[in-house]
Formats: C-alpha cells, sequence, structure tokens
C-alpha cells in the first residue's frame, strides 16, 4: 500500500490574531459546523462515493437495506467543533493495487495509460498527478475517513468558503478551507511569473519604442501623451506589478504592433470604443469594426475595407505624437 497525505484546513473567517486583538468586540458566535439540508443534499447525490468508504465510519455495508438511512442519521447528527487555530483534516489517501472494491478501475486507468508498471507507488503517482480530486476515491481510499467526508461534506455547506479569496462572498460565511499544499503551489507559481516578468521589463527597457508600443497595448494612452521616458518606465513597472501574466501576454503576443496600433487609434479619438459593449467603430459613420481589438485589427486587415484603413492612418500621421 502507499499513502499519500494531504492536509487541509478549515478556519473561523474571524480567528488567529484578528479575533485576538477584537476578542473584546467581537461575539463568540456558533463555531460547529452541523446539520445543513443543501450540504446533506450534495454529498448524499454522491451515492457511488459514499459506498466506497463510508462502510468502515458506519460499521454497515452498502447492501444493508438500512445503509442509506443510517448515513443520513449520520449526517443529521453532525457537529464538529471549529477552535480558534482552525480544525486540520487529512484528506490523502491510501493506493493499494489489490484492494478488490478498486481492481476493475484500476486496470481501466492502467490499460488506458498503457502502463507497464502496475504497483502501488505507479498508482499512487498517476492518480495524484492525473485524476482530479473529486475522483481519486474510485481508485484509492481516505486515510481518515471522517476528515474526508467531512471536507466533501464543506465544499457544499453555505457556512464554509472552499478558499480563503470567497470568504467575504457571503454574510453566512463562518469558516473558510486552506489548503496547505495549493497555497504554496500558488505562492511559487506567482513568484515564477513575477520574476519572468521582472526579467522581461528589464529587457524592454533597452527599446524605448516597445516600451510605448505595450503601455498603448494595455490601454495606458491617455497616460503617456505627455509623459517621460523616465514616467513610461514607472507605468510600464505598475503595470508589470499589478497584473504580471497580462504584461508577460502582451510582451510575448506577435500582434502586439497591431493591438497597440488600434489602442493608439482609440486613444486619439480617431476610432471610438463604447464603455459598456466595448465595441470599437468608426466615430464619423459609427461603423462596427468588431467587439475586440483583434476582430478591429481583421477589419482593417481586409482589403475590402482598406479605404477606411488609409483614412485612419492618415489622421494619425497628421497628429504630432
Amino acid at each position: 500500500m502507499e499513502s499519500v497525505s494531504k492536509i487541509i484546513h478549515i478556519y473561523r473567517k474571524y480567528g488567529g490574531l484578528f479575533l485576538a486583538v477584537n476578542k473584546a468586540v467581537l461575539q463568540e458566535g456558533n463555531q460547529h459546523i452541523g446539520a445543513s439540508i443543501r450540504g446533506k443534499r450534495a454529498i448524499m447525490l454522491k451515492e457511488d462515493e459514499l459506498k466506497s468508504y463510508m462502510p468502515r465510519e458506519l460499521g454497515l455495508q452498502p447492501t444493508n437495506p438500512n445503509f442509506i438511512s443510517k448515513l443520513s442519521n449520520w449526517f443529521d447528527d453532525l457537529t464538529v467543533h471549529v477552535p480558534e487555530q482552525g480544525l486540520p483534516l487529512e484528506i490523502g489517501m491510501i493506493y493499494d493495487v489489490n484492494a478488490s472494491d478498486k481492481k476493475a478501475a484500476i486496470k481501466r486507468l492502467f490499460d488506458e495509460l498503457k502502463v507497464e508498471r502496475r504497483d502501488d507507488k505507479t498508482l499512487a503517482d498517476i492518480v495524484e498527478s492525473k485524476v482530479k480530486v473529486d475522483n481519486r476515491w474510485k481508485f484509492g481510499t481516505p486515510i481518515n475517513v471522517r476528515d474526508y467526508v467531512l471536507w466533501r461534506y464543506c465544499e457544499n455547506y453555505r457556512d464554509v468558503a472552499n478558499k480563503p479569496d470567497d470568504v467575504n462572498k457571503s454574510k453566512n460565511i463562518r469558516f473558510y478551507i486552506h489548503d496547505d499544499t495549493l497555497a504554496r503551489k500558488e505562492k511559487e507559481i506567482l513568484f515564477a511569473l513575477r520574476n519572468k516578468a521582472t526579467k522581461t521589463y528589464i529587457n524592454l527597457l533597452e527599446d524605448k519604442n516597445k516600451v510605448e508600443t505595450i503601455l498603448f497595448a494595455a490601454g495606458y494612452g491617455d497616460s503617456i501623451s505627455n509623459a517621460t521616458t523616465s514616467e513610461k518606465a514607472q507605468i510600464l513597472e505598475n503595470f508589470k506589478n499589478s497584473k504580471p501574466n497580462e504584461f508577460i501576454r502582451l510582451a510575448e503576443d506577435k500582434s502586439l504592433q497591431q493591438i497597440a496600433y488600434i489602442e493608439k487609434l482609440i486613444a486619439y479619438q480617431i476610432l471610438n470604443r463604447d464603455i459598456e459593449s466595448g465595441i470599437i467603430s468608426n466615430p464619423v459613420d459609427g461603423e462596427v469594426l468588431g467587439k475586440t481589438v483583434k476582430e478591429a485589427v481583421a477589419f482593417l486587415n481586409n482589403n475590402d475595407n482598406a479605404k477606411l484603413a488609409n483614412e485612419v492612418k492618415g489622421k494619425l500621421n497628421n497628429i504630432k505624437l
């Protein structure tokens, strides 16, 4: 058997340092996860999944006629206290190629992927890397059934946000799920992204024209019309820091010059972009060029629209840039 541990935490919405500082004015409130009609209804729909691991918790086999009613009562009686420091849950899996109730599914997975070495370690590596979290129960067994089913239950429990960023989406939310492994991975990805953005930024500073091109393409045309070289560099740096992904995408876009050209035409009011719909049009007669910048590029590159293309180009050339 091969065990792959994974710990997540359920935290109170107001806990840790916030609670310590504001304890005098905050009411303790209900710090328990309990029965929920919505949560129960959602998880009871996962009947096959529950039948695979809940017999250990209920002491009853799925073939027993009382299994579903006992399972329903289990969720009705559910009550778990979430302490100040958070509630750790072990949601990892145990993988065993010889597990009788998993053998057929495991064989199909190995056959589909044309796996030659068929042992527990290989199974664990494949499932953890290629199978969605929601489907891993088909190939493994939870290390801690109670923790695992509580996590699955909380995914549809209205009082629990599935990630920290969602904690303020509803006044009903009292807790949130924090995936420690995912949080570390996201930090690593963001760190690598910011490093790449910084290297790209430094290289761009050597080409003043490209700095301006990216700024126009990013929609900063109004901000750079009278800006100095150093001010443009600062605006570009702010763009890089606030939206590193978009910054890199634009810097590497093969259509950068054309995108910047359309944005420049909009900045100088040669073309118009509707604030609400984003539709780009000719302000002279209202002719629509496209719903996006790339559609507008395609419109002007069409030989049938050569007259308008030459007109807007002439107007831009007559402006002192």
